[in-house]
């Protein structure tokens, strides 16, 4: 359902064109979003952004200005559930906030669980959101290794507000070998503040949320 929703928003604004090797910063149009049906103490407000699809297999979005940094956390995870289709918000993880000072880096690796870690916890990680809250450095990219862009791997330049979506999983539910992926480290002293939010298969009871923080 996501991936078509996002492929009839691809073809309105792309006019079918191909753009899986097009740089992540070109500017395209801003796409209205629906508003959530839940009832909730605290009500978010309509929030343009602008998308872009950058990889279709996994499916890999580009999102521009998706968090404000005056959004509270609960406004934070309806937003990130509406962009998959109004998720009930028990599909979230707690989210997490990681911090990179300056050669500090998340080495290759997958969001995705291997069997023997499904056997102990039932349900998988579906989709992954890398957010990028604050950034003053160079480099300090999200990078995918297996994806070949530009000579290297696809990578996204932390900017604050932007974040990056992908599916973990391929049609059969199984882990994406391709979703392989870093963050590098940041350069010249910098620091760079991220916030990661990942959705499972199976709603997460309040027992496995406290064991997942």
């Amino acid at each position: 359902m996501l991936i078509e929703y996002l492929a009839t928003i691809q073809k309105a604004y792309f006019n079918d064109e191909s753009i899986e090797n097009k740089p992540p910063n070109e500017e395209i149009p801003a796409v209205s979003v629906n508003k959530t049906t839940r009832s909730n103490d605290y009500k978010c407000s309509d929030h343009p952004y602008t998308i872009r699809i950058v990889h279709h297999t996994p499916l890999i979005v580009y999102i521009e200005k998706f968090l404000i940094p005056t959004a509270v956390v609960k406004c934070i995870e309806e937003r990130f559930a509406r962009f998959q289709g109004n998720l009930d918000l028990e599909y979230l993880e707690p989210l997490q906030v990681v911090k990179y000072t300056s050669e500090q880096e998340f080495k290759p690796h997958y969001d995705w669980f291997p069997t023997d870690d499904l056997v102990q916890s039932s349900d998988q990680r579906l989709t992954t959101f890398v957010t990028y809250l604050y950034s003053n450095c160079s480099r300090g990219e999200t990078e995918f290794l297996k994806i070949p862009f530009h000579k290297s791997g696809l990578r996204f330049p932390p900017i604050s507000g932007n974040s990056i979506f992908w599916y973990n999983v391929d049609d059969q539910g199984k882990g994406d070998a391709s979703t392989y992926h870093a963050g590098r480290p940041p350069k010249d002293g910098g620091l760079k503040i991220g916030l990661n939010t990942w959705t499972r298969s199976k709603k997460i009871t309040t027992k496995k949320r406290k064991d997942v923080m």
